[in-house]
């Protein structure tokens, strides 16, 4: 170590212990270098050199010998002696030799630090230098504030003095405002260990602050619109930052001056690099013009915002909506597309995804029929503003179905007595365009259309004999399901007091009784009879039933639609007999149906006539 470093060592010494290995040297930067203006020492004599070994229990001082190690054949002289530096390890003998220390093998660690008055100066450069450096046994890697920069170092040995210049890169990154630390780190394989050290650290710094630059990169073609990506990249800024913000502001029209209205990113964020900024991500309304300035913050507080605030025009994508567009067709079907938009000056291009072929490109219309399709096709819908070139992409699928209408016919009668009332309901509702399907009911035997309409409701037929319906379903785009449903007459028994000529009269005893399901008619057994009387009638009407044994009974009474007027729950007979008597006044004229439940759930049906 030259003469001077020694006297900067010393009057550094002023400010910590005197004696020891336990002072930590401090450079003021206000010109890069000390107040000496000599580079800041890192020899092995001087006293702020710290070792750890395996055994040592962490950093602990080391020993100063005299240049000589204890060998096998007695005390050798190590070959670099230079005059400015101590050859320095974890154990010496009375002799002043590095010798022996038991279980020591292994990884030993020289560490040097000091102080930085940093200061908001920038660092111009900074230079490990050593004139000298040996080791017993190697150098195996050099650290400087943990950032490795040298490794490995195998060449560097005990054998001969070694010179070694490390350029420390980014030393604004790496050197800190403070505290820093250096760190030989050797391998020892015996249990001697020993480093000589006679070297400067030599650290730059500008006379004057350099002034940061918040400048940023415009990388964007126009238009802008809502949802496309607007990226500025702010990564070029340079200097020591410690802290940025991004402000994106609306502002005038002809973008002189900020409106003073909300800014987005106003708070700082502590990084030394602003990276890049989707301004698309920040949900800003659409319509207005916006300015984007970047500002960095330097260690002392000092502020830069970029020179230059681009200003843009948020333009508004349109908007499309295809909740109205055909989804499923039938197979052959052309689909048809309803292009609403706010759009005015809009051209729309429609690509079948299946053949990647535009089928439409022009300007839209409300409703758009496509070519015909066979299988299930997907397209995307490229709706265009011409006035301000923003589009929006739309993808769309259309199912083609076979030409299939699925029809359920629960709740349709499927037997009934002769001269009473079945009905037919077919349900298209499981049908994706069940609201727009049509139907229509023809009665086989005489070829006639007995209903056409909406399909899923109750359509009332009266049949004297078994009769086969053939009923149509079909869509607007051309599906056309038939299906066939049949009703049969059965009869519902005769004997005393039963209706044999179906005038709603008793003639006979035995049930008479109307079904929807022919085993129901079929587990009737003849155990009641029933009576209405009088009936016709215009006033008070009685109902009576006649039994073999005790019972009880539900009476219900509805129109020939199947619309309750009337019912009397849990009717017991008395002497196996049940009278109801009723006022009809409420009634207008026309024909009731009577229905009559036992307890076994077997029904009876009667007709009766309000005048």
């Amino acid at each position: 170590m030259n003469t001077l470093s020694k006297l900067t060592a010393s009057l550094f010494i002023l400010f910590g212990v005197i004696s020891g290995f336990s002072q930590t040297q401090v450079v003021n930067l206000s010109t890069g270098l000390s107040s000496l203006n000599t580079p800041l020492s890192v020899g092995s004599n001087d006293d702020t050199w710290m070792i750890s070994y395996p055994g040592s229990n962490g950093f602990v001082s080391p020993l100063v010998s005299t240049g000589f190690y204890t060998s096998s054949i007695g005390p050798l002289a190590y070959p670099c002696q230079p005059n400015n530096a101590d050859w320095i390890g974890p154990v010496v003998n009375t002799a002043g030799h590095i010798t022996t220390q038991l279980n020591s093998a292994g990884t030993h660690i020289y560490q040097h630090q000091f102080y930085l008055n940093h200061g908001c100066n920038f660092l111009d450069s900074a230079t490990l230098i050593f004139q000298n450096i040996s080791c017993d046994n190697r150098v195996i890697n050099i650290k400087i504030n943990n950032t490795s920069y040298v490794q490995p170092l195998p060449g560097i040995g005990f054998s001969a003095c070694f010179a070694l210049t490390i350029n420390i890169a980014n030393p604004n990154t790496v050197l800190n405002a403070g505290l820093n630390t250096i760190q030989i780190i050797t391998k020892n394989n015996e249990s001697v260990g020993a480093l000589l050290l006679d070297g400067d650290l030599k650290i730059y710094s500008s006379n004057n602050l350099t002034p940061l630059t918040a400048a940023f990169v415009w990388n964007n073609t126009q238009p802008f619109c809502t949802g496309s990506p607007v990226i500025v990249d702010g990564s070029v800024s340079t200097g020591p930052i410690v802290a940025y913000k991004w402000e994106v502001q609306s502002t005038h029209p002809n973008c002189t001056d900020y409106q003073g209205g909300p800014a987005w990113g106003y708070n700082w964020i502590a990084g030394s690099n602003p990276g890049t900024l989707d301004i698309s991500s920040l949900g800003l309304p659409c319509g207005l013009r916006y300015k984007v300035r970047l500002s960095v913050m330097d260690a002392c507080g000092n502020v830069w915002n970029s020179a230059y605030d681009p200003c843009f025009m948020l333009n508004c994508a349109p908007v499309l909506d295809l909740s109205n567009s055909t989804v499923e067709i039938c197979s052959g079907g052309k689909p048809a597309v309803s292009l609403m938009s706010n759009c005015q000056n809009c051209n729309v291009n429609i690509i079948d995804l299946n053949s990647n072929t535009s089928v439409f490109n022009g300007p839209p219309n409300q409703a758009l029929i496509l070519p015909q399709i066979f299988s299930t096709t997907n397209y995307t819908i490229i709706l265009t503003d011409l006035t301000s070139g923003c589009s929006v992409s739309v993808p769309w699928t259309v199912y083609a179905m076979s030409n299939y209408i699925p029809v359920s016919f629960n709740g349709s009668s499927n037997a009934v007595c002769p001269g009473n009332t079945g009905f037919i309901v077919a349900d298209a509702s499981g049908y994706s365009n069940f609201a727009n399907c049509t139907m229509t009911i023809k009665e086989i035997s005489t070829n006639t259309i007995i209903y056409s309409g909406f399909p899923s409701i109750a359509i009332p037929v009266t049949l004297w004999s078994t009769e086969t319906y053939e009923v149509t379903v079909q869509d607007p785009d051309g599906c056309v399901s038939v299906y066939y449903h049949t009703i049969k007459v059965v009869n519902c028994g005769i004997g005393i007091g039963g209706d044999d000529d179906w005038d709603g009269n008793a003639e006979g005893i035995g049930p008479k009784r109307n079904a929807t399901d022919e085993n129901q008619l079929a587990n009737h057994t003849d155990e009641h009879s029933t009576i209405i009387y009088p009936n016709p009638t215009n006033g008070m009407i009685s109902f009576e039933v006649n039994t073999e044994k005790e019972d009880v009974y539900t009476v219900t009474i509805t129109d020939l639609a199947g619309k309750k007027i009337e019912s009397f729950e849990q009717m017991k007979t008395n002497d196996r007999q049940l009278t109801i008597t009723w006022d009809t006044a409420s009634l207008v004229a026309g024909e009731y149906l009577v229905t009559i439940v036992n307890s076994a759930n077997e029904i009876m049906v009667k007709k009766f006539i309000k005048e």
